[in-house]
């Protein structure tokens, strides 16, 4: 099972972000709550994702190939 450091936001009543420290979650957990893992460029080297909690989605996804080095991709 692949683990993943997630950190979540969300956006209050007034459009104000909101963020919580990052977790050790499943990449498991989030393809089964229907996040977006389908999309993610790399994911075998995923190892940092921001979660928009409140459209349940991985807006950003960090990692390192050899190819590409460290990189963060926007979704």
């Amino acid at each position: 099972m692949k683990i993943v450091s997630a950190t979540p936001i969300w956006y209050d009543a007034h459009g104000h972000q909101h963020s919580k420290p990052s977790v050790p979650v499943f990449w498991e957990v989030l393809e089964e709550k229907g996040y977006n893992t389908a999309e993610i460029r790399d994911a075998d080297s995923i190892n940092g994702v921001i979660l928009n909690l409140d459209d349940r989605r991985i807006i950003q996804a960090s990692g390192y190939t050899r190819e590409r080095g460290l990189f963060c991709d926007m979704y």
